[in-house]
């Protein structure tokens, strides 16, 4: 940045002083951490090499829809998926861009990516939905829980309407188990209400909720561990390693076992 302000005259040298100061305070956590210092360090990268074919997970088929916490967006876009991936054997589709909402706002929201980029003919194991803490960040209309279960009745341009949509898609275009995961975040009462309507979803749509909102012994481990997350939302690859990826792995392999039983 220092030398970006070379060459700008001594009328312009508060302000880039003011920039530099400002830029610090407000990204020295994140650029800490994101650049490999600390909670990116490379020993915290998914490795091949530690590969576990005798989990659960190997060879299951799982495809993962999300914004910036399915990507790792904070940890060299490495996340539980790709752990999960490359030390279980998970055969992943990881659908994930930052910053985007369930609720449909652009073609880069959840259901134009979920119904253009996940290919409609593998035979999933498992689909895996992240709950968006975007939606309420951008204001997005919550909708309410609709009577039926046509996918013509759910208005997709709000958040529960998406969430209703992509229940019935992942129904009737995969026929397999849909896990959707919270997210940890600072108090956020928008947010709360939210979960709150994904356990009324639930009763309707019989799916399988990894709750990390309500998880304190995730949250305890954060505390211990300040390298394991950038901010209140986003973790590093020593978080995904160590607190996340298991949280994952247990749940479903959890969901498998179930299913086995079935």
């Amino acid at each position: 940045m220092k030398k970006r302000f070379i060459g700008y005259g001594a009328a312009f040298g508060f302000l880039a002083v003011a920039g530099l100061v400002l830029g610090r305070k407000r990204f020295s956590k994140w650029g800490r951490n994101y650049i490999g210092n600390q909670g990116n360090k490379p020993e915290y990268a998914p490795n091949g090499a530690l590969l576990d074919s005798s989990t659960p997970l190997y060879n299951k088929k799982i495809a993962f829809l999300g914004s910036s916490i399915t990507l790792g967006s904070a940890a060299r876009h490495n996340s539980f998926v790709d752990y999960l991936r490359l030390e279980k054997g998970v055969i992943s589709f990881k659908e994930a861009v930052s910053g985007t909402t369930l609720a449909t706002t652009s073609q880069l929201s959840y259901i134009p990516r979920m119904e253009h980029n996940i290919p409609a003919d593998i035979a999933l194991d498992a689909f895996v939905l992240q709950l968006s803490t975007n939606d309420g960040r951008r204001h997005a209309p919550v909708g309410a829980i609709s009577a039926s279960k046509n996918p013509e009745d759910f208005d997709q341009k709000t958040t529960i309407g998406a969430i209703e949509y992509i229940c019935s898609f992942v129904a009737q275009t995969w026929h397999c188990p849909l896990v959707v995961y919270t997210c940890l975040r600072k108090p956020d009462s928008d947010y709360e209400y939210l979960i709150k309507q994904l356990y009324q979803l639930q009763k309707k749509w019989g799916f399988k909720i990894i709750d990390l909102w309500a998880d304190q012994n995730l949250r305890a481990e954060n505390k211990r561990e300040p390298f394991y997350m950038v901010d209140d939302a986003h973790p590093t690859m020593m978080g995904y390693r160590y607190a996340w990826t298991p949280i994952f792995t247990e749940e479903l392999s959890k969901l498998f076992a179930s299913e086995a039983k079935a």
